[in-house]
């Protein structure tokens, strides 16, 4: 796999966003790629214009909410979930996305439901599972992030889990 290289990426993104129109998948590949190279503002300027191409776009409302996430707006994050619908609301991903602005806030109860719940739909998502075995180890459950570690070859392999690990042995 190709890493490191955000040139690469930005030059995808730029070649979606020259597209018209721009279909849903490719919007969010392109918006995920400005969030990823930290590109906060030219994501939510691009989800912003998405928005009214399509004042209904659940893309544009779940990229708006996880840029206003990474700004620390965290209220303003889940009004952006909250608007995209029922349909996209249960969502492994979006159930994820509001587990994270829950972790931010704190509340670690509400964030270990939504990311049951998230990985009940897809019990790979590797981000939901890593915020899992931090947000027991924030609430204090070491045993439950210590068992969901060491049972996942997976989870294994990834440093941030294993720096819990450590943390936690």
């Amino acid at each position: 796999a190709h890493t490191g290289d955000t040139s690469n990426l930005m030059s995808n993104a730029t070649m979606a966003l020259s597209m018209k129109p721009l279909n849903p998948d490719d919007f969010l590949k392109a918006a995920n790629n400005y969030i990823s190279a930290n590109k906060l503002g030219a994501a939510k300027a691009m989800a912003e214009d998405y928005l009214k191409q399509d004042p209904r776009s659940p893309h544009a409302k779940m990229i708006l909410g996880m840029v206003a996430h990474e700004y620390g707006l965290e209220d303003e994050a889940m009004r952006w979930f909250d608007k995209m619908g029922k349909k996209y609301a249960k969502s492994p991903q979006v159930l994820f996305c509001r587990a994270k602005v829950r972790y931010a806030q704190g509340r670690t109860k509400e964030s270990l439901k939504l990311i049951s719940e998230s990985l009940q739909g897809d019990p790979d998502l590797l981000n939901a599972q890593l915020l899992q075995v931090e947000t027991l180890e924030r609430s204090g459950d070491l045993d439950a992030a210590r068992a969901l570690i060491e049972k996942s070859p997976t989870l294994m392999k990834e440093s941030n889990a294993r720096l819990v690990l450590a943390r936690i042995e």
